[in-house]
């Protein structure tokens, strides 16, 4: 697997960016998406998605 305690400030930036957009632009394909199992799995996506904004924006441990 891939090592994120290695990002720059800069990366980390816009890895929270990306899925900010992400989270922006899910609910509309969800309304926009008829097919039951597809829109299942668009909410799965917008559940991993926040899991990890919120994981990036979480103050650190002291």
């Amino acid at each position: 697997m891939y090592h994120l305690d290695h990002l720059t400030e800069e990366q980390w930036a816009l890895l929270s960016e990306l899925i900010e957009c992400e989270l922006n632009e899910l609910p509309v394909e969800i309304r926009h998406t008829r097919n039951s199992e597809m829109r299942e799995g668009l909410h799965r996506r917008m559940k991993l998605a926040q899991e990890i904004f919120d994981r990036i924006h979480e103050p650190a441990a002291v």
